[in-house]
């Protein structure tokens, strides 16, 4: 009869303890993402039977996003801890995975992913389309949050973009203004390119026509950039689209440090209901998704796809809602 295998001969044959096998079989944290693989890859090589702290097997999902993303905490990150959050209470190991730009220049894939290691995959946001299809050559079951492209064969969880755009200008032709402005990098993202429709819809729809000033459609979400674009206008539009609350924060700013008021001077409504909306003076009115929501949904999507792998890729859009503040003054006729 074979010897059945324990953690023991596992934490024998790589010389480390028996606990730390137990912490990477169990998906606990306290040992680095390649010594959690070499354990792992260990346990299968010599058939361990590992289960989670509950008794049923562990599973192990990947989620990868790049630096950049990461950094954007009061969205993505509420995003990703959402996600942990739901995957912990069913029993499943996250792996985590930041992106620099040299593994992305050189589609440097985490061995989670090449070697076959985790059951599903999230992508947060954008990385690269060359990057993106690296990750699905490996055919594990993946679900993008907040990026989609028609060269892209994935499932995908993103906001209403156009829809939401179109709601913010419209809530501003409701308050009469005509001098709308638009400040984004549409080029940056196609999330960004659906706002910059929507903005151009609500336009249309309403006989104004946009003013080229006040378009800026190529922008580095920095202060430096963002003043010395506004400081070359001629004159200013009574108000301004913004695709973020990134973009929305540093406006304000600006026109406070030039001595006109939101929204007395100016009126300033934005995408996403992060921190930025809350700190900026006064408070800007946004074009809310629920965050939670699509968390649910990528999981919802992602398990989905793990058991019906050969079904056609979804698109899921989820609903936007105006959020009033302070930022967005009613004109005088």
């Amino acid at each position: 009869m074979d010897k059945k295998i324990v953690m023991q001969d596992i934490a024998n044959e790589l010389n480390i303890s028996k606990n730390s096998v137990s912490r990477a079989l169990s998906g606990k944290s306290g040992i680095s993402d390649a010594t959690r693989q070499d354990i792992i890859n260990k346990a299968q090589e010599m058939g361990y039977n590992y289960k989670g702290e509950n008794g049923n097997k562990v599973r192990h999902f990947a989620i990868i996003a790049s630096l950049f993303t990461f950094s954007k905490k009061d969205f993505f990150g509420e995003i990703y801890s959402d996600i942990e959050k739901r995957l912990k209470k069913s029993n499943i190991n996250l792996y985590v995975h930041s992106i620099d730009n040299e593994s992305l220049k050189n589609l440097d894939i985490p061995k989670t992913i090449s070697e076959g290691s985790v059951e599903g995959i999230i992508i947060l946001s954008h990385l690269t389309d060359d990057y993106i299809k690296k990750i699905l050559s490996y055919k594990i079951p993946t679900v993008i949050i907040d990026y989609h492209s028609p060269v892209i064969p994935a499932d995908c969880v993103i906001a209403k973009n156009k829809e939401g755009a179109y709601k913010a200008v419209q809530y501003l032709i409701d308050n009469n203004h005509t001098k709308i402005g638009f400040i984004g990098d549409i080029g940056f993202s196609p999330s960004y390119e659906e706002r910059w429709d929507g903005y151009l819809s609500a336009l249309r729809k309403n006989n104004i026509k946009a003013n080229k000033e006040f378009t800026i459609t190529k922008v580095i979400e920095e202060k430096e950039d963002v003043f010395k674009k506004l400081s070359k206008l001629k004159e200013h539009p009574t108000s301004w689209f913004c695709v973020n609350s990134g973009l929305g924060f540093l406006l304000s700013l600006y026109y406070n440090s030039i001595g006109m008021r939101v929204p007395r001077d100016v009126s300033i409504i934005c995408f996403d209901n992060t921190d930025f909306t809350r700190l900026a003076m006064p408070p800007l009115t946004s074009v809310y998704t629920d965050l939670s929501f699509f968390a649910d949904k990528s999981l919802e999507l992602l398990n989905h796809r793990i058991y019906h792998p050969d079904e056609p890729f979804l698109n899921i859009a989820l609903p936007t809602e105006i959020i009033e503040r302070n930022s967005v003054a009613k004109l005088k006729l």
